[in-house]
């Protein structure tokens, strides 16, 4: 959600500090904008992460979407979400 508007998106990058994500449309307005980063896992729970847009790429070849890259709050990163980054790492190995 940026601005308490709901936006489906393309999660390209994960990391515990932050997301770089694709969107649909002009994402140059939405730089420094707060966003919301709902993670819908199977098992039916919903991490929710705070954090706020960076910058914006376009997305070469592509003048319809772009990337957004997202920083997290530190405080605002559920445990949930550390856990899985973690557990998804070492089922890699």
């Amino acid at each position: 959600m940026i601005q308490n508007v709901p936006r489906n998106v393309i999660i390209r990058d994960l990391s515990f500090s932050g997301a770089k994500i694709i969107i649909l449309g002009n994402a140059k307005f939405l730089v420094d904008k707060d966003i919301e980063v709902h993670i819908m896992l199977l098992n039916g729970k919903d991490i929710i992460i705070k954090g706020k847009i960076l910058r914006f790429e376009p997305v070469e070849g592509r003048k319809d979407i772009a990337a957004l890259a997202i920083h997290f709050e530190e405080d605002a990163v559920p445990l949930d979400y550390k856990m899985l980054i973690s557990n998804y790492l070492q089922q890699t190995h």
